[in-house]
């Protein structure tokens, strides 16, 4: 009798046990998204790509990854590994590419085919990739894998647009180029306006109104000047390639800047550069031929920086507020460096001119001293030569 009641314990517990284990398995089980399906094409002369995801089982929406962060920016943007959103490191960083981007969110309920249609993007060879994901039946975000990849390519129009800067005043705000701003892309990218800084009878010396991005000055840390800088490499080859058509290049000027020392602390600059997309100077901020103020410490509303919903996005922060008329204002990037070659000046939210200057070096990594990385908006400049 004992030894049965022995036996019995001994079966409940391996019962117990192996309905538990299935348990987990079955809970497991429930966990699994299927992988969603897809096919990509060009659609609109080539000006957009047209995503078609299949049914997928249990879908509550889906997210579309491309490489097109990382052909347009360089490795700026950073990988995301939080929440079970690595997939693989996105399946291995998008074929081999090292930098990618979440191009759409699909917030769509049910199983029924979806199209995800996205509008001018720059030309280029792009990547796509898309996976599910479902947190209300689950309690938890859950993603499937990431769907096979598939290439495409958008090729570049040649634009013949006629440009007519001849009744441009000084102070004028012109547009030029595009570039995305109000953060939906599937509307496509939004035209860059401008400031004219200057004229003459055969160009233009503009601003960019609002800040486009939020970037560092370098990406790693070292002692640079804006000759070696990886901001000036960014916006003289992704962001002139990108933002900029054929036609409009050829009216960009391939300028001669002059890279002053810091005025305040004798900081040298380094040689001058030639370049067709530059940074505004520590000196430019003090002219009043260009509407600023001639004295760095005043609060300068025509220095006053108001940021793009797209920069902002990539984790732009203000630096100053009103709340009063809620007013908003954000530092950005001067060339001239600061008090070392360790750091720029830039521009606070106020419209002063901090000439001792921001740390140059955003990589994540913490130097004794350094400080937190640093990145600010970038107000791009160039010299647009008139069409005649």
């Amino acid at each position: 009798m004992r030894f049965a009641k022995k036996m019995l314990a001994v079966m409940l517990a391996v019962i117990t046990f192996l309905g538990g284990f299935n348990c987990i398995s079955i809970s497991a089980k429930e966990l699994t998204l299927a992988v969603p399906k897809i096919s990509v094409k060009l659609i609109e002369n080539g000006a957009a790509i047209k995503i078609s995801i299949s049914k997928t089982s249990d879908a509550e929406g889906y997210e579309v990854y491309s490489n097109w962060y990382g052909e347009m920016y360089d490795g700026y943007r950073e990988i995301d590994h939080s929440a079970n959103r690595d997939n693989v490191i996105i399946k291995e960083n998008l074929e081999n590419k090292e930098y990618y981007g979440l191009l759409k969110t699909v917030k769509k309920n049910g199983t029924k085919k979806r199209t995800v249609i996205i509008r001018s993007l720059p030309s280029g060879q792009y990547n796509i990739a898309v996976r599910s994901f479902n947190q209300k039946k689950y309690g938890t975000l859950t993603y499937s894998d990431l769907s096979k990849v598939k290439k495409i390519t958008i090729k570049e129009k040649d634009d013949k647009t006629s440009f007519d800067f001849s009744k441009v005043k000084k102070g004028d705000t012109i547009s030029f180029g595009v570039y995305e701003q109000n953060n939906d892309f599937t509307d496509g990218r939004e035209p860059i306006e401008w400031i004219v800084l200057s004229k003459n009878k055969t160009q233009l010396f503009v601003v960019s109104k609002y800040s486009l991005d939020y970037l560092p000055y370098n990406l790693h840390w070292s002692q640079v000047t804006w000759e070696n800088c990886t901001l000036r490499k960014w916006l003289n080859e992704k962001f002139y390639n990108t933002a900029f058509s054929e036609e409009e290049r050829k009216l960009i000027k391939l300028s001669t800047v002059e890279n002053y020392d810091n005025a305040l602390y004798a900081t040298p600059a380094g040689n001058d550069t030639k370049d067709y997309i530059f940074l505004l100077s520590q000196l430019d901020m003090k002219k009043s031929d260009y509407g600023f103020s001639e004295d760095y410490d005043v609060s300068d509303n025509a220095r006053k920086c108001v940021a793009t919903e797209y920069a902002i996005s990539q984790g732009l922060t203000v630096t100053f507020y009103n709340p009063k008329d809620k007013e908003t204002g954000y530092s950005w990037w001067l060339r001239t460096p600061g008090n070392d070659i360790e750091r720029a000046v830039i521009v606070g939210g106020v419209g002063t001119v901090n000439s001792f200057g921001a740390r140059v070096h955003s990589n994540g990594l913490s130097y004794a001293g350094s400080g937190s990385t640093d990145r600010y908006a970038v107000r791009p400049a160039m010299i647009i030569k008139i069409d005649k």
